[in-house]
């Protein structure tokens, strides 16, 4: 067996806080969801199944709502993986259910 190490950098959106990873289209293949305090969005990188990821695709979570730590869980019992994340300047927390394939 070889180990090889490997380093990429991956764009997020300004002052990422929290990281977390999960199937979020339902492929089998680890995803990235970052939230990105200073640009109130989320940034989600899908995985190609070979250790990196897609180009972000940024999700926003509203003008001034500053998301800090996230979660991932079946929070409506759907089969889908949904985010839970919290949001520190509006002190609030928010769930978005899961991507769905269409």
């Amino acid at each position: 067996m070889t180990l090889k190490y490997q380093s990429q950098t991956y764009p997020t959106g300004l002052s990422p806080a929290s990281v977390n990873i999960g199937d979020f289209n339902q492929d089998s293949i680890l995803d990235l969801v970052v939230t990105n305090n200073g640009s109130h969005t989320l940034s989600l990188m899908l995985g190609n199944g070979n250790g990196t990821f897609q180009t972000q695709q940024f999700y926003s979570t509203g003008n001034g709502s500053g998301p800090g730590e996230i979660t991932t869980g079946y929070f409506n019992n759907d089969s889908l993986l949904d985010l839970g994340k919290c949001l520190s300047i509006c002190r609030k927390l928010y769930r978005q259910m899961a991507y769905s394939k269409v």
